[in-house]
C-alpha cells in the first residue's frame, strides 16, 4: 500500500478514491509536472549525450576503417582473408596442408 503510515493492527476503511485521484496522488502529479529537473539530472543528461556521441564516433571510426580494408583488399594492393587490419600475414601451410 502506497502512502500508509500504518504499520501493525486490524480496521476498516472506507475507500473513496484511488491512485491519481487521491489527495497524496493529485498532489504527486502537480509536483511533477512543475518540477524543473535537477542539476544532477541535468549533469546525468549531459554525461549521457557525450557517451552516446563517443558511442557514435567509434562505430562510424570502426565502419570506415573496415570499408578502406576492403577496398585495399579487392583492389590488389593488400592480400586477402588474413583478417589483421596493420600486417598481413599469410599462414605456413606445408605440401600436405596442414597449418
Amino acid at each position: 500500500m502506497a502512502k500508509t503510515t500504518v504499520v501493525n493492527g486490524i480496521g476498516k476503511a472506507l475507500v473513496i478514491a484511488v491512485g491519481l485521484t487521491t489527495a497524496s496522488g493529485s498532489a504527486a502529479e502537480k509536483t511533477a509536472a512543475e518540477s524543473e529537473k535537477t542539476m544532477l539530472q541535468l549533469k546525468l543528461n549531459k554525461i549521457a549525450d557525450s557517451i552516446g556521441k563517443v558511442g557514435y564516433g567509434c562505430a562510424i571510426c570502426t565502419f570506415i576503417a573496415i570499408c578502406i580494408r576492403l577496398i585495399c583488399e579487392f583492389g590488389g594492393l593488400l592480400p586477402c582473408g588474413c583478417t589483421n587490419l596493420f600486417t598481413c600475414e599469410q599462414p605456413d601451410i606445408d605440401p600436405q596442408g596442414n597449418m
